[in-house]
């Protein structure tokens, strides 16, 4: 399935990140094991903070960083 979400800001990145794992967390919580969501997109598109927000909505505390500028 493809979407196009457009968001203004990181924080509204970020609040859709959340939005992403609540509804992936209803149709399989994580005791199912593991779940595998891929993102595209251009150089600039937000990817990098769509999966921070997801971090931190899992509670990840570690600094995650773009692979492309690592």
């Amino acid at each position: 399935m493809k979407s196009k979400i457009l968001a203004t800001s990181p924080q509204r990145t970020k609040l859709f990140a959340r939005s992403i794992l609540k509804t992936v967390l209803k149709i399989r919580p994580l005791r199912q094991g593991a779940t595998i969501l891929g993102f595209s997109g251009k150089l600039g598109a937000g990817k990098t903070t769509l999966i921070q927000g997801l971090g931190e909505a899992l509670g990840v505390r570690e600094k995650i960083q773009s692979p492309t500028f690592v």
